[in-house]
This record gives C-alpha cells, structure tokens and sequence, in this order.
C-alpha cells in the first residue's frame, strides 16, 4: 500500500512529478500525495483525484499513465489488501468495480 504520504509533489519520483505537473490546471492545489509500489501515486487536488502510474506498472515501459476523476463522480473507494499487497480501486458510475479485484469475492 501506500509507502510515502505527504502534502506537495516532493514525495513523487521525478517521472510521476514531471508526468503530474503536465495534468494539474494552473490554480489547482495538493492536497495530499500516495505514494505505493512501484511509484505508483495518487494525487488529490481541490476538485478531483489524479492517479498516476509509470513504467511497468502502467504497461509503458518509458512513458507513463495519468487519469483524473471528479470528486463528484466518485461512488466508491475500495481499499483490498493481502499479505504481502494491497489495491486501492476508485469506482465511478461508468467505470465499475472489477470482480478480480475483489478481495473477498
């Protein structure tokens, strides 16, 4: 699960920070940062929630990915853990939750 946390894009890795700064809107703050495996992140800003995945973790091995969701349009967040992992899932009226992601199913 998440290994840094914190209230500015320092914590990020310089790929996710630099991947971040071309998404956030000029008056759009931090809220906070996640930071999990792998640098994976989730940046919650005024409005809405960025997750942000690099490399492998984001099936680009060079590049990255970034997909932002309005705070309104959140219906649920789901947090899976096991032993060894966890997944955090933001479920959203058009995108469902994902049956393999459920933990207790």
């Amino acid at each position: 699960m998440a290994a840094l946390v914190g209230t500015d894009l320092t914590v990020l890795n310089r790929k996710v920070r630099a991947l971040v700064e071309k998404y956030i809107r000029p008056a759009e703050n931090v809220r906070f940062c996640l930071v999990g495996t792998g640098g994976q992140s989730i940046v919650a800003l005024d409005d809405r929630l960025l997750v942000v995945k690099t490399g492998f973790m984001a099936g680009a091995t060079f590049g990255g990915r970034a997909t932002s969701f309005d705070y309104a349009d959140i219906s649920e967040i789901g947090v899976n853990t096991g032993l060894m992992n966890g997944t955090l899932e933001v479920v959203t009226p058009g995108m469902g939750a994902t049956k393999a992601a459920d933990y207790w199913s």
